[in-house]
């Protein structure tokens, strides 16, 4: 493994992130390509980054995001732009100072101002918008469907055959298109 990055786990207001919480925020977190170990305290999931897929391992270790590249050579572009995907997807950008200081004052809640309340995001809305979409609607029967797209539309990261970056057709991920989008196509 290649470390590309180590990212304060502090929000924007210097509050605190709790990886474990966050790496198991919802379900979606789970859908491919992410792989969640939470005995490992590990999560796994392949971006796509300038020259193609890159599978990242993101642990934590002394208050920071570890980011390891999990084989292959990695470029500046390409790890500057993983370790900013990966500050983006644990949402370190939002300030949930507010947030904590409501919960820190309700005895019931008080627990989360420890870093709760982040939940993980995929690369793209669009992304995240599929994914919702397929949970959603039947999640016992469409996360098999949503794996299915995510075969059918991704690259292959060159280090890992079972882990994909999704790569949604390029009308979509423009929006420049209201019609239809079928997996077939």
């Amino acid at each position: 493994m290649t470390r590309i990055g180590a990212l304060p786990l502090r929000g924007a207001g210097g509050e605190p992130v709790d990886f474990a919480r966050t790496i198991v925020s919802h379900g979606v977190a789970e859908l491919p390509p992410n792989h969640v170990d939470l005995a490992g305290r590990s999560f796994e999931t392949t971006l796509l980054v300038p020259g193609g897929a890159r599978t990242v391992r993101v642990t934590e270790s002394g208050g920071k995001l570890r980011i390891d590249v999990v084989s292959g050579r990695v470029g500046v572009k390409s790890r500057d732009a993983l370790a900013a995907i990966v500050a983006q997807m644990f949402r370190l950008d939002e300030e949930l100072s507010g947030f904590y200081a409501v919960v820190s004052a309700d005895g019931d809640l008080s627990g989360c101002a420890t870093g709760a309340g982040r939940m993980l995001r995929a690369p793209t809305v669009f992304e995240d918008v599929v994914k919702t979409i397929c949970t959603l609607i039947q999640p016992y029967t469409t996360n098999r469907a949503y794996e299915d797209l995510v075969r059918t539309h991704s690259r292959k990261a060159s280090n890992r055959v079972a882990l994909h970056s999704v790569r949604w057709p390029s009308s979509r991920r423009s929006g420049s298109s209201c019609g239809r989008w079928s997996p077939t196509t």
